[in-house]
């Protein structure tokens, strides 16, 4: 379950509906700040309970809402989403902003991947007709199965960068104390490139910043371990760390990473991360197999295998615009469900 603060379910999806005049309430995990107004957050604690436990809470919460959509983020909710639409007379959105059964396959942190992947998809496929629409992260998601057993409309709502709406817990005077460092930010994992910035920062003598999150204890400690010796600061690991952080460390940074494996989970997603750096102009290294995916801002591509690393270019000024117009196509499908 995504916690109450994710930068798409509250930043991209929840924030701007209620900027379009929406009544938007955000149930999810403890773990991150948001704001006590627009949205209306619920924060569960799902910490040391079994899943069924929290899928309970999950489910009490929900029914306690008088709301006319529930937008849902978790292929492991359909059938709450089922109970909700049949309780609550309620309309479902199903939000795609990952290939769930493809990361079953390939990304790191899963077991036994085959039986986890055919069982989301068995899941998505046997709930498709529960949904009134779908909300596409990315439109190479939309060869997904079950997508042609869904009576409702299906829109692509791409990932952008979105301002967060509270100020940051790092001041100004810490960032600059931090002085000139190239930065990590994002999902701790070896996939995503985490020890590899670690290692062009080495190769670089450069001081790093690594702000993200991992739910792998061991695999935290494991780069904690890589890192020593190194100039390297660290941010969250097993606590997520505040979108407003990460926004000012890549406000203060010289150059970021991007250094994903071009795997297939990844290969066919647009990052956003490209779209952070680009909104402040800062310069990014990222695998080359994303070179033709329409990156922008001061883009440095390296191949996958041989990563040389020259000093990074200078930045351009910030192209901060308005970024909501990424909503129209939600926004169009809430007004469709609520008027049909």
């Amino acid at each position: 379950m995504n916690p109450a603060g994710h930068a798409r379910v509250y930043g991209r999806l929840a924030y701007p509906a209620t900027l379009r005049g929406y009544s938007t309430a955000v149930v999810g995990r403890k773990g991150t700040r948001t704001p006590d107004k627009p949205v209306k957050i619920f924060e569960l604690e799902f910490s040391g309970r079994g899943r069924a436990f929290n899928h309970v809470a999950l489910t009490r919460k929900a029914l306690e809402i008088k709301t006319r959509i529930f937008h849902i983020h978790s292929p492991e909710l359909l059938p709450l989403a089922a109970v909700l639409k049949k309780l609550r007379a309620a309309k479902i959105v199903y939000d795609v902003h990952e290939n769930y059964a493809l990361n079953a396959l390939t990304a790191d942190g899963y077991r036994f991947r085959r039986p986890l992947a055919l069982a989301v998809q068995s899941v998505e496929n046997a709930f498709a007709s529960v949904l009134d629409g779908v909300v596409l992260a990315e439109k190479a998601f939309l060869n997904l199965p079950f997508l042609a057993r869904v009576k409702g409309p299906v829109v692509v709502c791409p990932n952008y960068f979105a301002p967060p709406t509270h100020e940051p817990s790092l001041s100004p005077e810490f960032i600059a104390s931090l002085g000139d460092y190239l930065l990590y930010t994002g999902t701790l994992s070896e996939k995503w490139g985490t020890q590899s910035a670690i290692d062009a920062a080495k190769k670089m003598n450069a001081k790093i910043v690594v702000a993200g999150h991992s739910h792998d204890k061991r695999y935290v400690e494991r780069l904690q371990r890589r890192a020593d010796g190194a100039n390297v600061v660290f941010f969250g690991g097993t606590q997520y760390v505040d979108y407003a952080d990460i926004v000012a460390l890549i406000r203060g940074c010289r150059a970021g990473f991007a250094l994903y494996h071009p795997d297939p989970n990844l290969v066919q997603r647009r990052p956003t991360k490209f779209f952070e750096y680009a909104a402040f102009g800062k310069p990014l290294y990222y695998t080359d197999a994303w070179k033709n995916a329409g990156v922008y801002g001061v883009a440095v591509p390296f191949p996958s295998d041989d990563f040389s690393f020259p000093p990074p270019p200078p930045p351009l000024p910030p192209a901060l615009e308005n970024p909501y117009a990424h909503f129209d196509p939600v926004d169009e499908l809430y007004q469709r469900l609520l008027n049909g």
